[in-house]
């Protein structure tokens, strides 16, 4: 891993900084038309050095007047809608994070309880488990339970009364091949 990150300070020797406005100017152009280019998006770049006179306009001036009016022309909520802040920007990042964090907890708690059952399939004594595996095991195999009952409630509903058994049964099969595809 490479931690020789660049600091973000003011260079303060002029010719330097001026060097690394160049470089990094023209970098900056260069990655913006490629991104508008791979992506088939409208951008536009307007930079402002307090050092020179001239403002860099990227890709043109009209282009840049025409997206700008373009943008202007929308409603205040849709022009909006997308932006944020540094600050709602990390607290949506985070959000997500938490939120494949738990899918993943939730995931490899139930790999784990299928290793559980498949390892009492197997006839591995109980005895042999750690206690607070067995506690969670029977709370997984009750929510599995109670799953199960609630699909052959939803089911029951579904069925139309007076069926006979044999076509109780396959409308049975048939809503639960539906259920599972879902």
């Amino acid at each position: 891993m490479n931690n020789n990150k660049l600091k973000t300070a003011w260079i303060e020797d002029d010719k330097s900084r001026k060097a690394c406005y160049r470089k990094r100017k023209i970098c900056l152009l260069k990655k913006l038309n490629e991104l508008t280019i791979l992506c088939d998006v409208s951008a536009f770049v307007i930079i402002y050095c307090p050092e020179k006179d001239e403002l860099v306009v990227w890709p043109s001036r009209p282009v840049v007047q025409e997206l700008l009016e373009k943008f202007l022309k929308l409603p205040l909520a849709d022009q909006c809608r997308k932006m944020l802040d540094q600050k709602a920007y990390l607290k949506e990042r985070a959000a997500k994070i938490q939120e494949q964090i738990k899918k993943a907890k939730k995931k490899n708690h139930e790999m784990k309880m299928k290793d559980i059952l498949h390892k009492i399939q197997e006839g591995k004594p109980l005895n042999e488990f750690e206690t607070s595996d067995l506690i969670d095991f029977v709370l997984f195999l009750e929510e599995k339970m109670l799953e199960i009952q609630e699909r052959v409630e939803l089911l029951e509903r579904h069925v139309p009364q007076g069926a006979g058994d044999k076509e109780k049964g396959k409308e049975i099969e048939n809503k639960c091949c539906k259920y599972r595809s879902k």
